[in-house]
């Protein structure tokens, strides 16, 4: 083994104590950054999801932001389906806070698909265009 390499073993043995002192503040150090960016993400990322609620004869499509950031320009692709009547709505929504929804209607004709695939995307203070894919049954 190198002379090197066995005086820092060496070191580190006869110093025990900086050594374990210098590992839990390199701890310290990587657990406070863990969760400053799991904080961090949580305030400036938003997540969308939908859900889909009966209300005979028709559907109502509910967008919905469970995370704490807000979500600004949001749009929705996949209502552009043969046979679904989508009632008029102005997108993009121009924004969605935090535990906020809002909520889109559409009436499945007898021939409609049994089930709706939908694209959810949205701007946010961590960046733009972030997407969600939902599959709804209709």
């Amino acid at each position: 083994m190198n002379e090197k390499v066995i005086s820092l073993i060496n070191w580190i043995i006869s110093h025990w104590e900086i050594t374990t002192s210098i590992i839990v503040a390199i701890t310290a150090v990587i657990s406070f950054l863990y969760k400053w960016r799991k904080k961090w993400v949580a305030n400036n990322h938003a997540e969308l999801r939908a859900n889909i609620f009966p209300q005979k004869p028709s559907r109502i499509i509910r967008i919905y932001n469970p995370s704490e950031a807000e979500a600004t320009n949001i749009r929705v692709e996949g209502l552009e389906i043969d046979n679904i009547a989508v009632y008029p709505i102005d997108l993009p929504f121009p924004s969605l806070k935090s535990k906020a929804r809002f909520d889109i209607k559409v009436s499945p004709f007898n021939s409609s698909p049994d089930y709706l695939k939908i694209k959810i995307i949205w701007d946010d203070k961590s960046g733009k265009n972030h997407e969600a894919f939902e599959v709804l049954q209709l």
